[in-house]
Formats: C-alpha cells, structure tokens, sequence
C-alpha cells in the first residue's frame, strides 16, 4: 500500500551492529511532513522567498470555502496569507486545500492573523492546522493541497 506521496510502506534502514538489538523490539516510525513532497508548488514558493514559511504573523488577505462535486459533497477550502519576509518584501501565497474534513473552523473577520500553519500526516490524509492570532482560524483533514505565487 503506498503511502503519503506516494510511498511504499516499507523502509530500509541502515546503522551500526551495536544498536541491532535495540532497534529489532521497535516497529513504531513517525513520518515527518514534507512540503516539497506533499504540497504542489512548493519549489516555487521556496525558490522564490528562499525557504517554505511558517507564515508566523502573516496576515490571511482571503479565505473562501466552496462545496463541489454532486452526491456526496465535498468541501474545498482556498485562502490566501501576505507573507511579509525579514526584509519587509510582502508576497501573497495562495493555498487550495481539496476534499476537507471539517474539523473546527472558525470564521473570517476584518482582521486575520495567522499564528502559524502546520501539517502533518494522518493516514492517507493530511492533517492542517491554521493558528490565528486574530481573525480566521481552523484544523481539519485534507487529500490535496497546493500551493501557488
């Protein structure tokens, strides 16, 4: 079965004789995000803010959620943060997350600050979690997202 991004379920590890027995009685691996796998567009953000944000007080400019598909509905969610870099240069960065799971989501205001957006996986799905400050908040499960200038 493969797994985020692709994957196969299996891993192949390398390391010293001395850790065999150690390792042999742990079966448990957490598989750490990566954006460069799992978000479309992300070599364009990096080669053009220099690394993948964590959109600490960036301000979210647009947030639309959008129900699609016939039958059973599903709920697509876009929205776009103004990151401000160290030197003061601002760049919109548009997300479009498919298929959500609506775990918590709080509405837009007139003021909408990000904390921090955070993923993770779960199972096929992807974990995001928007922090705010102020304004628009939510964490829910996704199939898809991309990322885009």
């Amino acid at each position: 079965m493969a797994g985020p991004g692709g994957w196969n379920d299996s891993i192949l590890l390398y390391t010293g004789r001395q850790y065999e027995l150690q390792l042999m009685s742990k079966v448990q691996f957490e598989l750490m995000f990566s954006p460069l796998i799992s978000i479309k567009g992300t070599q364009d953000v990096i080669d053009r803010l220099g690394s993948f944000p964590s959109f600490h007080y960036d301000e979210i400019t647009k947030v639309h959620l959008k129900a699609t598909g016939h039958g059973d509905i599903q709920t697509d969610l876009s929205l776009t943060i103004r990151h401000t870099s160290a030197d003061g240069l601002e760049q919109d960065v548009n997300f479009y997350f498919e298929d959500i799971q609506q775990e918590n989501i709080s509405p837009a205001e007139e003021c909408n600050i990000c904390l921090q957006l955070s993923f993770s996986y779960v199972d096929e799905l992807i974990r995001v979690e928007l922090d705010a400050v102020s304004g628009f908040a939510a964490t829910f499960l996704c199939r898809d997202i991309r990322a885009q200038l």
